[in-house]
């Protein structure tokens, strides 16, 4: 987690043993940086990974991707009513005070782990899309094989009942929000079919009722469980452009 963007992967990528991962320093002759956010590498074969789509982009994993499990930013008023009793861990201020945290005018190490996005305003300009405000908070996914992206603005879906279905790639997908910036991509497809949902809303076209988290809980469908977009969450615009470029804008 970084800042005000959190994923949370599973590093078992391969079904065989759990991957460990660390920030890695970039230099001019780095095999891969991510833009806009820091890099991380496993240590197993030195793969360097983005951090937030989860895919492993150089070295023996290349192409690899993390499995995605759900996880959240959001205001704590909003997240403590639905979860009275959550445990609080606190960073303490070794990890504040790392220079990956810090995006300042003027901190442009070329080997720090953290690829500012004013580096990228400075030494790569036409890399910016601004279609979008820098700062504006957007839901999106990608397709690793074809390339394609498409992101929607959480106060559009918002504006949709936090409900939004549509396809990327001819995959179909579901896009949620709850709380308020508790935002999940779905695969929206049970046993070679695409699941249907009412306008709006997580009651889908045979009247089963699902949640935000991808579980239904009536109707034919009880109990089955939506797969998490691999390449699905919740960032600035800023970020995700550069990880996702030309991505489509819905709303």
């Amino acid at each position: 987690m970084q800042c005000d963007i959190g994923v949370r992967s599973d590093p078992d990528s391969d079904g065989a043993q759990p991957l460990v991962f660390s920030l890695v320093e970039r230099t001019a002759n780095s095999p891969y940086r991510a833009l806009g956010t820091f890099t991380i590498a496993d240590v197993e074969t030195h793969s360097r990974w983005h951090p937030f789509t989860g895919r492993a982009h150089s070295g023996p994993l290349a192409g690899a991707q993390l499995r995605r499990l759900p996880a959240f930013i959001d205001h704590w008023g909003s997240w403590s009513r639905d979860f009275p009793a959550t445990t609080v861990a606190l960073a303490g201020d070794e990890m504040r005070t790392r220079p990956h945290v810090a995006d300042l005018p003027g901190v442009l190490d070329p080997d720090a782990a953290h690829t500012s996005l004013g580096e990228v305003r400075l030494h790569s300009p036409a890399l910016i899309d601004h279609r979008l405000p820098p700062a504006e908070l957007v839901l999106g996914a990608g397709d690793a094989a074809t390339g394609a992206a498409v992101a929607i603005p959480v106060a559009a879906l918002r504006s949709h009942g936090g409900v939004l279905q549509t396809e990327l790639a001819g995959r179909p997908l579901l896009f949620t929000l709850a709380g308020d910036f508790r935002g999940l991509v779905f695969e929206r497809e049970l046993d070679d079919a695409a699941v249907e949902f009412r306008p709006g809303s997580l009651v889908d076209h045979l009247g089963g009722t699902w949640d935000h988290l991808g579980t239904c809980h009536s109707g034919p469908r009880r109990g089955r469980q939506l797969s998490h977009a691999p390449d699905g969450y919740l960032s600035k615009w800023s970020e995700w452009s550069l990880a996702h470029p030309g991505a489509d804008i819905i709303g």
